[in-house]
């Protein structure tokens, strides 16, 4: 039978900063396959890339409108801006952790 050492209250502490972190990438990545899957349904290619996609979300969220019918352009900007917002936290939970 292995023996574990008790983790103290700091080390559970930063150990929750990586879970919440590693919950917020994954959901990150959701997002962007589902938006790029979307766009492309219309026709418009994201080149894969985080920062692609990241840059496509900042311009949508900035005022660009897409030729496609209203509902499409309300759903796009709605996801890419709760692309930006999960973004911003993850990058919040990064600094963090350094």
């Amino acid at each position: 039978m292995r023996f574990v050492a008790i983790k103290t209250v700091e080390q559970q502490a930063l150990l929750s900063l990586h879970r919440a972190r590693d919950l917020l990438v994954r959901q990150r990545t959701q997002l962007v396959n589902g938006l790029r899957g979307l766009v492309a349904e219309f026709g418009i290619c994201i080149p894969r890339g985080l920062a692609r996609v990241i840059g496509f979300a900042e311009d949508i969220t900035l005022g660009e409108v897409l030729d496609l019918p209203d509902i499409a352009n309300e759903v796009i900007r709605n996801l890419s801006e709760q692309l930006m917002a999960l973004h911003n936290r993850i990058r919040w939970y990064e600094e963090r952790l350094k």
